[in-house]
């Protein structure tokens, strides 16, 4: 990991709000910390976003940031033309906002 990266995501004791949408249905929580990857994440309250990988380079976990940041701690899997239209891996990113609005589903 990257200082420069670090230094943008939120604190490990700062929380972020997170709504998105998965395989169609709507979630929303209050309390991903900062630190912990998205994939994590969501898994730890009971979702299934895709993945397979879980270290940046496959791709599988792409997902869109519709609004708020997220910084990816390693990024080789998306060409940069994706990184610039808005697509993120979800077992690379933290939260860098305090609310974060994103979809897997397009």
């Amino acid at each position: 990991m990257e200082d420069i990266l670090s230094s943008a995501a939120l604190p490990a004791d700062v929380k972020a709000k997170v709504k998105g949408v998965l395989d169609g249905a709507e979630f929303e929580f209050n309390d991903w910390a900062g630190g912990t990857v998205l994939l994590d994440f969501l898994t730890q309250k009971g979702l299934k976003p895709p993945h397979s990988c879980r270290v940046g380079d496959c791709a599988a976990c792409a997902y869109r940031v519709v609004s708020g940041d997220v910084v990816m701690l390693k990024s080789e899997g998306l060409a940069p033309e994706d990184v610039a239209d808005g697509l993120s891996l979800a077992c690379q990113s933290v939260p860098a906002s305090r609310e974060i609005v994103v979809s897997f589903d397009g």
